[in-house]
């Protein structure tokens, strides 16, 4: 069901994946950034529900960016959300208090979105990412390049596993600290914390089974591993 603000907007209904996703930013962000934003779903409903005071729907595609903003101006929120055609972060000035999120692409193409901001991303800045593949990669990058993941969930959407991360950017952290396992990768950090006490969860249960599969199936791929 849609959600009716007092003002009569019935804000846009949100699959589960990007309903996790907003679920994920905190309350009054300051300014919310959303990468390959397509339809600007996310922005809108983190916008119409006080979640962020301001908003940049970014696609590198003009065909996404045209319904972005039309859904934008459907929805009443054109002097808050700016639409704009750009390659992940570029000519975007980061500001502490921004939510970036970056959601639907592959996990090593969200690293080249960071790393060319590599040395430029303010401390205490907030990313929401959900890699579509490649997610172990990910984590381990995070965790080498000064990112902090602070919170991950994982949901289950059209047959499909996703995990969502909130990651702080913090160069104040020491390295050695904030480095994580192989395990740890693969799994997730925090999830393995949040699920030690809840371990027969079915949720928990099936991310487990689908991350086993995907091993299966990368080791059938390449026999050498068996060796």
């Amino acid at each position: 069901m849609a959600q009716e603000l007092e003002s009569d907007i019935v804000l846009p209904h949100l699959s589960p994946r990007l309903q996790a996703i907003a679920d994920m930013a905190e309350p009054a962000s300051g300014r919310v950034i959303d990468i390959g934003t397509d339809h600007a779903y996310l922005p809108i409903w983190l916008t119409g529900n006080g979640k962020c005071n301001s908003a940049i729907a970014s696609d590198l595609r003009s065909g996404p960016i045209m319904r972005a903003k039309a859904n934008i101006s459907k929805y009443g929120f054109s002097d808050k959300i700016d639409a704009r055609i750009g390659d992940g972060l570029e000519d975007i000035v980061l500001a502490e208090d921004d939510t970036v999120i970056i959601a639907g692409m592959g996990g090593l193409e969200i690293i080249k979105i960071l790393d060319r901001r590599s040395g430029d991303i303010p401390g205490g800045m907030t990313l929401i990412i959900q890699p579509q593949r490649s997610v172990y990669e990910l984590r381990y990058w995070l965790s080498q390049n000064e990112f902090v993941i602070a919170d991950e969930s994982i949901v289950h959407d059209r047959r499909h596993f996703y995990t969502i991360m909130k990651v702080k950017f913090d160069a104040c952290q020491v390295n050695d600290a904030v480095r994580i396992d192989e395990l740890s990768a693969l799994i997730g950090p925090i999830l393995m914390e949040k699920y030690q006490d809840n371990a027969e969860d079915p949720t928990w249960i099936n991310y487990l089974k689908d991350k086993r599969n995907t091993l299966a199936k990368a080791v059938r791929g390449k026999p050498e591993l068996t060796e």
